[in-house]
């Protein structure tokens, strides 16, 4: 019915369709091992430059980190967020910013000087040339004060969108225990945590819950990115929806994500078209974070099966993991989650990887059996992969889809950049608009589906180029 199965895949093979490993690889290093800092040259590769970093650093293990363009420091180059754990106490807080694609400066303390161990710290690294120095005033113009120094936050993941299409990128933060970030950016260089305000900090009971993965997409097509947040077993996962006036309802118990993931523990967490109908569906990676809960909560285990929840018309989201595969029925202390169609075929597969485990390539055999687009983003003036981005499609048959070109999004993992749409029976797009990080606005019509279309920046806002991409 849902038109989806997933299977094992032992090996990826020379058909893998991500091509950006190198930068995918270099974003997950800062993940998994002690803090290392890379210099983004303009060629996009990657400079080592730790040494630039006080010892001190060695003691630290990020949580998750994302490149972010087009809306925090400038239109055309990266800038880098990334949430740190401290592995001890005492440490100060510092503000590190790349000063011309040159050197590292590193900042003075903006934040508490003492830290518990298990804190989080948050750093903003500039590409744009700004000291050390102004990058910390940036911050505390912002308010940020408090998140950046207070130790009893927890960052978990990381992700971005633009809230309300002002041309500049926010960015939702999932903080484990302490009420959840939304930051807008005010642009100038500011930005403004709205979550209390824009309804989007805590549950619908006004409680914090530990916040783990994160994922900022529009669920239900109607223009404005939307929130979901993976949480412990008992608190059920939190979706938010974008009403389009600075304002989020929570959506859990209406969506039927309450009843659906109560029972778990959920950490990676992605917003994907699975089987290619034209709605995002949720693939989820769970396990609790106790390999003793059983000991203590009988009815709650550490070991958890993945979790594939279907789209149905941005109304309700129903469980298929049951009919979707063999995987559903395996069970985990999973981790991260990271979605990209590896074989170029048309269909979103997805790999997880598990505390103290192997990590898994899931194969989606049944995603092709509808109409599909992939677009692939090349920025001239923008940065070069187009990361922040906005798409907006209408396929032929008059149905709107939106997407916000980015890697970031579940825990502890980077995605395909690349925009994928699935389609239903439409064999062509109408329409492709591209809101460029630069400012430029692209048109593009009469677009067949099924295929993986390279769209390069134009120098300026072009007039819609028709019957170009047969």
């Amino acid at each position: 019915m849902y038109g989806g199965l997933f299977s094992f895949a032992k090996s990826f093979d020379d058909k893998i369709g991500w091509g950006r490993v190198g930068v995918l690889l270099s974003v997950a290093i800062i993940a998994i091992a002690a803090v290392v800092l890379y210099h983004t040259l303009r060629d996009i590769n990657f400079e080592e430059v730790a040494e630039a970093v006080e010892a001190v650093e060695k003691h630290d293990v990020a949580t998750a980190a994302l490149f972010v363009a087009a809306g925090y420091f400038t239109l055309t180059f990266y800038d880098l967020l990334a949430l740190r754990t401290v592995g001890h106490a005492g440490v100060p807080y510092r503000v590190a910013a790349l000063a011309g694609f040159t050197s590292y400066a590193v900042g003075h303390n903006v934040g508490a000087s003492a830290f518990t161990g298990g804190a989080v710290r948050y750093r903003i690294y500039s590409a744009h040339g700004l000291s050390a120095i102004e990058v910390a005033k940036v911050c505390f113009v912002a308010g940020l004060t408090f998140w950046l120094g207070n130790a009893t936050v927890l960052g978990l993941g990381i992700a971005i969108a633009d809230i309300d299409h002002d041309g500049l990128i926010d960015i939702a933060i999932a903080n484990d225990a302490v009420r959840e970030f939304l930051l807008h950016n005010q642009g100038g260089e500011v930005l403004k945590d709205i979550a209390v305000d824009s309804g989007t900090a805590v549950n619908e009971d006004g409680r914090v819950y530990s916040g783990m993965g994160v994922d900022f997409a529009d669920y239900d097509n109607d223009g404005n990115p939307d929130i979901v947040i993976t949480n412990l077993s008992d608190q059920k996962y939190a979706l938010y929806h974008n009403s389009g006036n600075g304002s989020f309802t929570y959506e859990t118990g209406p969506s039927g994500l309450g009843i659906a993931t109560r029972p778990y523990a959920g950490w990676g967490v992605k917003f994907l078209d699975y089987d290619n109908d034209g709605w995002k569906d949720l693939f989820i990676a769970q396990g609790h974070v106790m390999d003793t809960i059983q000991l203590t909560f009988p009815h709650l285990r550490y070991l958890q099966p993945p979790l594939l929840l279907h789209n149905e018309a941005g109304k309700k989201f129903v469980d298929v993991s049951a009919q979707s595969g063999a995987v559903f029925k395996q069970k985990w202390a999973a981790r991260g989650l990271a979605i990209g169609d590896l074989s170029n075929s048309g269909a979103l597969d997805v790999v997880i990887s598990t505390n103290n485990g192997p990590a898994y390539v899931l194969r989606n055999q049944g995603g092709t059996r509808n109409h599909w687009l992939t677009l692939q983003l090349e920025g001239r003036k923008s940065n070069r992969d187009g990361i922040g981005a906005e798409v907006k499609i209408v396929s032929a048959s008059g149905a709107p889809q939106y997407a916000t070109v980015s890697t970031s999004g579940s825990y502890l993992s980077a995605c395909d950049r690349r925009v994928h749409f699935g389609l239903g029976a439409d064999a062509a797009v109408k329409s492709i608009e591209i809101r460029w990080p630069s400012g430029i606005l692209q048109r593009l019509e009469n677009v067949r589906a099924n295929q993986i279309l390279n769209v390069v920046e134009p120098e300026q806002a072009s007039a819609a180029a028709s019957n170009t991409h047969n």
